[in-house]
């Protein structure tokens, strides 16, 4: 009898049930891989904002571009098979969105300018150390030895280095955004300005320059021009370091 290579339909079967099973495991991944990392982005803005931090708007998911304006078209159904090219759609987005905000947590200064240093004085409305009346304090103080070398917590420019009235030696450095992070009562710089620094860059040494009664760092976060409390960011960064 003649040699036949035809395949069986069972053979044929069982081939389609593999290959179905592949993609609906593949299918599955996906989703899994989707919700963990807008789970993570979530937690990520979560901890921006309940510290009063803007963060950029959340990208758009699959189900949500239906309820965009100024979009439309005939409907044609959806294929049984477009589930699989869905899916990983669907995780391009959620690693975008992702992605988006890690950048955006890693533009801000959301680290200590000095390792394990105690706070001797907070933002807000204190007693002026010389004067003992009522004033604004615009930053936080972290007490550390002279010398003890001050860091930025992310990427910047340097705009300012040099003597400032009562903050003394201070380095201020542009991060981008409207966020910039002032250095004050440094014993002296290691930079100058226009220089560009990376994240935990040196910029200067504690001091007691300016108006100071000792050895501090007065630490100050500005955003389009206004001081705001560096615990929020500090408090964020705690946070954020904690989901990853």
């Amino acid at each position: 009898r003649p040699a036949t290579n035809a395949i069986s339909p069972e053979l044929i079967r069982d081939i389609g049930r593999s290959i179905i099973s592949v993609e609906e495991r593949q299918i599955a991944g996906a989703s899994g891989l989707a919700s963990k990392a807008r789970l993570k982005a979530a937690g990520i803005a979560s901890a921006l904002r309940s510290e009063g931090i803007v963060v950029p708007s959340e990208r758009s998911s699959l189900d949500d571009a239906a309820a965009m304006p100024g979009s439309g078209g005939p409907f044609v159904p959806v294929p049984e098979d477009a589930d699989f090219d869905r899916s990983f759609a669907d995780l391009d987005l959620a690693l975008d969105e992702l992605q988006d905000l890690s950048d955006a947590a890693a533009s801000l200064p959301l680290g200590a300018p000095l390792a394990d240093a105690p706070v001797s004085s907070t933002f807000g409305v204190r007693a002026d150390p010389f004067l003992g009346r009522s004033a604004l304090h615009t930053g936080i103080d972290f007490v550390a030895e002279t010398g003890t070398r001050v860091t930025v917590a992310t990427a910047g420019t340097v705009v300012a280095a040099g003597t400032n009235g009562g903050y003394g030696i201070m380095v201020e450095v542009d991060h981008g955004g409207g966020v910039v992070t002032r250095y004050a009562h440094l014993s002296g710089v290691f930079i100058a300005v226009g220089d560009r620094l990376g994240a935990g860059d040196a910029v200067g040494m504690v001091g007691s320059t300016g108006r100071s009664t000792g050895p501090h760092l007065h630490y100050e976060i500005r955003r389009d021009g206004d001081a705001v409390d560096p615990a929020r960011f500090l408090r964020a960064g705690q946070k954020i370091r904690a989901l990853l």
